[in-house]
């Protein structure tokens, strides 16, 4: 466990500490873990300032039950 890990499960631990059970605390870590790893790989990547984030523009929601996926000006 490398410092950063170690740094946000005691953040976990602080925190919810009293709800941690003795057999949860190997897979806490692991999800530390993994959090981790994936953020490091976000860090890597670079980007410009004329990469916009993706967005999908929908202007009407899909029909359910209980809306028509009309939009009303009230």
């Amino acid at each position: 466990m490398d410092l950063e890990e170690k740094h946000l499960f005691d953040l976990v631990s602080t925190k919810y500490g009293h709800f941690i059970e003795a057999h949860e605390i190997a897979h806490i870590k692991d999800s530390i873990a993994d959090i981790v790893s994936n953020a490091r790989a976000l860090r890597e990547v670079h980007l410009s300032n004329s990469v916009e984030p993706f967005s999908v523009f929908s202007p009407f929601s899909e029909p359910t039950e209980h809306n028509s996926g009309e939009i009303n000006d009230e």
